[in-house]
């Protein structure tokens, strides 16, 4: 299988389970050998409430997510002269998204998860699409956008550069495209090695570096605007779940566990974000017409 991202011929990294963990000779891009992805079944309410996924119970993290979305916003502002109409893709049950909203944006989100769209519809107010961003584009869509947020996202789509020029469609002149994702070049991930929890197809299935994603954007019609390290928090039951479920056929792993359990579910813990970084991207004027 060739890169997902620049095309270059790949090499077998490990294998992960059933998996195939592929590593581009040129771009430095990994992924998973995973030929075809139906989404919906993939993030079904088990993957936000049962466990089976990333999460035990998403929704409890409602308050600490819609914070996140704020904070964004303020970063948003340094770059952006004004709130605009806003698009977020995999947007669950739309925290994100409501904590843009509150602070100006005009926002509507794409969840493939019916549940979590309903979620945002009746408990948030939101403009919710159910279906994939695929989907949403065959409308196709009247509106056109300032900004599309792909926040923790773009790891989980099976052809990356379909969905940032579906992106590039969606834009009026001179959007932006801001995006948060796992570098797999961090330190923290090349010590953890194949122990680092982003390893989890088919959940996740693209792993970037900030180079691939670089040439990903810039190879669309983008040009970096800005980047950095997002402050982030945990709360106590997401990782002791994370935590358990990675390891939990290592000694070590089950003695992390016992430890872990001493902190209360409730606590928002600091996440140490080396592995993890944003990028703002602007679409540039001659890839317009």
């Amino acid at each position: 299988m060739n890169c997902r991202i620049c095309g270059g011929a790949t090499r077998i990294a490990w294998r992960l389970g059933s998996y195939n963990i592929l590593e581009c000779r040129h771009c430095t891009h990994r992924m998973a050998d995973v030929p075809y992805l139906d989404a919906v079944r993939l993030y079904s309410d088990d993957y936000f409430l049962g466990g089976d996924g990333e999460y035990l119970d998403y929704l409890s993290e409602r308050t600490m997510l819609i914070k996140r979305g704020a904070t964004y916003a303020g970063i948003l502002s340094r770059f952006i002269e004004k709130p605009g109409r806003l698009l977020d893709i995999g947007a669950a049950a739309g925290f994100l998204l409501k904590g843009l909203v509150k602070l100006g944006w005009d926002g509507s989100g794409v969840e493939p998860n019916e549940k979590m769209a309903e979620y945002g519809r009746t408990q948030l107010g939101l403009k919710m699409f159910s279906g994939t961003i695929e989907s949403y584009t065959e409308i196709p869509p009247k509106e056109k956008y300032d900004l599309i947020c792909l926040v923790q996202v773009i790891a989980h789509f099976l052809d990356p550069k379909r969905v940032v020029r579906s992106c590039a469609g969606l834009l009026n002149p001179g959007g932006f495209v801001l995006i948060e994702t796992w570098n797999w070049r961090s330190l923290t991930a090349r010590l953890a090695g194949r122990w680092w929890h982003e390893y989890n197809p088919p959940y996740v299935i693209q792993w970037f570096s900030k180079r691939s994603l670089d040439g990903l954007m810039l190879g669309s019609g983008f040009e970096l605007l800005a980047g950095g390290r997002p402050r982030k928090q945990i709360s106590g039951q997401h990782a002791k779940f994370l935590l358990k479920k990675k390891l939990k056929n290592s000694a070590c792993g089950r003695g992390i566990g016992k430890i872990v359990d001493l902190c209360s579910d409730d606590r928002l813990l600091p996440y140490p974000g080396g592995d993890l970084f944003w990028a703002l991207y602007r679409k540039k004027e001659e890839e317009e017409n």
